[in-house]
Order: C-alpha cells, then sequence, then structure tokens
C-alpha cells in the first residue's frame, strides 16, 4: 500500500467511484462509446433483490440461531464434563497412590513383624541353650561331687 497519491492512469482512486473512472478513462482515450446514463429503476431494483436478499439471510439466521444455541450449550457442558472428568481423574490417582503407599507400608511393617518374630525365635532358643547348658553343668557339678565324695570314701 502506498502512503502518497498514485498519479498512474489505470489505477482507480479511493474519493471517485469505478464508474466515474470508466467515464474519464473513455473520455481521455477518446473511443467512440456513448456513456450510458445508470437509470433510477435499475438501482431501484437492485436494491429490492438485495432486500429480498438481506430478508432471506435474516430468515436463515433466525432459522440457525436455535442450532447454534444447542450447539455452544453442548460445547460447554462437553467443557464441563472434560473439566469434571479431568477432576475424578486427578482424585483416582490421589487415591491410588495413597492405597499403593498404604499397601507399601503395610508390606514393610509385615516384613518387620516376620524379621522380629524370627530374632525371638532365636533368643528363645538361645535362651533354652543357656538354660540347658546351666542345668548340665549342674548336673555335671553334682556328678563330680558324688565322684569326689565315692572316691574318697573308697580311700
Amino acid at each position: 500500500m502506498r502512503a502518497e497519491k498514485d498519479f498512474r492512469p489505470w489505477v482507480v482512486n479511493e474519493k471517485t467511484s469505478y464508474q466515474q473512472w470508466v467515464m474519464d478513462r473513455v473520455k481521455m482515450v477518446k473511443l467512440p462509446f456513448k456513456p450510458v446514463a445508470f437509470m433510477p429503476e435499475q438501482q431501484n431494483m437492485e436494491s429490492e433483490e438485495v432486500k429480498t436478499l438481506k430478508e432471506e439471510i435474516e430468515k436463515m439466521k433466525q432459522k440457525n440461531v436455535k442450532p447454534v444455541n444447542d450447539l455452544q450449550k453442548a460445547h460447554h457442558e462437553y467443557i464441563d464434563l472434560k473439566h469434571d472428568n479431568e477432576a475424578r481423574i486427578g482424585t483416582c490417582n490421589v487415591l491410588i497412590k495413597k492405597h499403593t503407599e498404604e499397601r507399601n507400608h503395610h508390606f514393610k511393617v509385615q516384613q518387620n513383624l516376620e524379621a522380629a518374630n524370627k530374632e525371638l525365635a532365636l533368643r528363645g532358643k538361645e535362651k533354652k541353650a543357656v538354660a540347658l547348658s546351666e542345668c548340665e553343668k549342674i548336673a555335671l557339678c553334682e556328678e563330680l561331687a558324688r565322684d569326689k565324695r565315692e572316691a574318697l570314701n573308697n580311700l
């Protein structure tokens, strides 16, 4: 687009109409052409056609109003459902994460309990072994004492 006025003869100026420009060009080039004046009847006919077309367009717009509104409502409902679904998915993911954490915690507690149970069982066995060894020690001491008494008695 040019900032200054374009002086080329074939360029239509915005201030003059196209028909006026054509008539000026015909006079300048001196074509054997008689200018035809526009009849107001044609302009009225065109305007009536335009009016008829505009009325038809308005009727069509009015017919389209309800489907357009329905489409907009459906679109809004779709967006609402989509947000609801995303919220539900987020909630489900949180619940799944909590459930997984609880299951892992339960599993660790169970493993710790099993390890503690094994440790207690080993300690119980050790205590029994120590108790048996003390009993054996006492029995050996008594046996030694008896053997000494018998040896002394035999002498």
